[in-house]
């Protein structure tokens, strides 16, 4: 099931959201040591059963929260990618 928006982004504001978020999501299975297959498996889950994006895990980057405020500005993405998080 896709995540229902108030605002649906353009494909390539989804694009940049989806980068960040799933790169948020990336850098905190990293902490600590390499991802675990679980935890590389659930963000392969959100990547294609709710946003729907082709994105090479391996292309992303660590994040910062500074970093992820300025690709994510929609306070309801930014829940969402929080929620995710935890």
């Amino acid at each position: 099931m896709a995540i229902k928006l108030q605002h649906q982004p353009s494909p390539e504001h989804l694009s940049r959201i989806a980068r960040a978020g799933l790169g948020s999501l990336l850098t905190i299975a990293k902490t600590g040591g390499p991802a675990s297959d679980r935890s590389l498996a659930v963000i392969r889950g959100v990547r294609d059963h709710i946003l729907h994006v082709e994105l090479d895990l391996n292309s992303l980057n660590a994040i910062s929260p500074a970093h992820l405020a300025a690709a994510v500005p929609e306070p309801e993405w930014r829940e969402r990618i929080l929620t995710g998080m935890t």
